[in-house]
C-alpha cells in the first residue's frame, strides 16, 4: 500500500527502490546496513531467529488492540534472543511507558529505564540487558511508585502469580 502511495508519504521519498528490493527479495543491504524481511506471526518467530539483536524498535499495536504482543511471556521471548553484555547488550526501545508493560520487562529479565518524548508523550521506555547502557534507569523512587500503584501487574499476571511477581520485582538486580 505505501509503495502504491509512495507520494503520499514523505518519509519514503528516495527508498521506494530500497522497500522494492526488499519486498521482492525478502533482503536488503548497503553497506554496513542490512534489513532482512521476517514475514509472519512475529511471537512464532521469535524462537527461530537466528540473529540476536544489538537494537530492537519494539512498535506493535497498544496493547488495546493486541495484547499478547505485551506480556512477560513475549518480553521473556525476546529476551530469550537478545545479546548477553560480554556481545555488546541488546537496547530494546517502546513508546509505552505504562507501568504493567515495565513490569512484563522486568520481569523478563531486562532492565529498565526512561527513554526520550516522542510526538505527544513525554516519556517512553528503554529496556537493556546491561544495566549500564540505559540513559536514565528507573530508581528506589519509581519502585516506590509501583508499590502503591493499582496497575502494577502485566496483563498476563493473574492473581494467583502476585505475589511471585511483586517478590521478582522487589528482588531485581535494577533495584539491589
Amino acid at each position: 500500500f505505501a509503495l502504491d502511495h509512495a507520494g503520499q508519504f514523505d518519509h519514503f521519498h528516495g527508498y521506494e527502490e530500497i522497500l522494492e528490493t526488499l519486498l521482492a527479495k525478502k533482503t536488503w543491504s548497503e553497506g554496513a546496513f542490512s534489513w532482512d524481511l521476517r514475514e509472519g506471526d512475529f511471537l512464532d518467530l521469535i524462537p527461530v531467529e537466528v540473529h540476536r539483536p544489538h537494537l530492537i524498535f519494539f512498535d506493535p499495536y497498544s496493547p488495546q488492540m493486541n495484547r499478547e504482543m505485551w506480556t512477560t511471556s513475549s518480553f521473556r521471548q525476546i529476551r530469550a534472543r537478545s545479546r548477553e553484555e560480554k556481545d555488546g547488550g541488546t537496547l530494546l526501545f517502546t513508546y509505552s511507558r505504562a507501568t504493567p508493560i515495565r513490569v512484563a520487562m522486568l520481569a523478563a529479565g531486562f532492565f529498565i529505564g526512561q527513554g526520550p518524548a516522542t510526538g505527544l508523550k513525554d516519556e517512553t521506555t528503554q529496556a537493556s540487558t546491561v544495566l549500564t547502557h540505559l540513559t536514565a534507569p528507573l530508581d528506589k523512587k519509581w519502585l516506590e511508585r509501583w508499590k502503591r500503584s493499582h496497575t502494577k501487574f502485566p496483563f498476563d499476571c493473574g492473581p494467583e502469580s502476585e505475589t511471585q511477581m511483586t517478590e521478582s520485582i522487589l528482588h531485581h538486580p535494577q533495584f539491589s
